[in-house]
Order: structure tokens, then sequence, then C-alpha cells
């Protein structure tokens, strides 16, 4: 929790002197500015591949 603070530019006491509830507000306004909302695409067939193969090479 006072990583995340730390990172958005807070301290942790400014964490501790906020609810829970405004907590999730400040961590969902971040989520949010940073492209929270957006979900990604899923990856597809050619690129499950590539990361069997990788993880082959490596030895796994």
């Amino acid at each position: 929790m006072y990583g995340n603070a730390i990172v958005m530019g807070m301290t942790p006491m400014d964490v501790d002197r906020m609810s829970l509830s405004q907590w999730m507000a400040v961590l969902d306004g971040w989520n949010r500015s940073h492209g929270g909302d957006e979900q990604p695409e899923a990856p597809g067939l050619d690129a499950l591949m590539r990361a069997k193969e990788a993880v082959k090479r490596l030895g796994h």
C-alpha cells in the first residue's frame, strides 16, 4: 500500500490519514488515468506458439 502511494507521489502519512474508501478512490482514479479501464486484447495463437518456443529455448 505504501509502495503504491510513493509511486503516486504520496507519503505513508498521507495514506494513514485516509479512510479505506478514500484510498480505494485514489487507486481507482490512478488506474483509470493510466489506462486501467482498457481491456487488453487476448493474445493470438501465434503469440502463444512464440512464447512456448521461447520457454523451450530456456530449457524449461
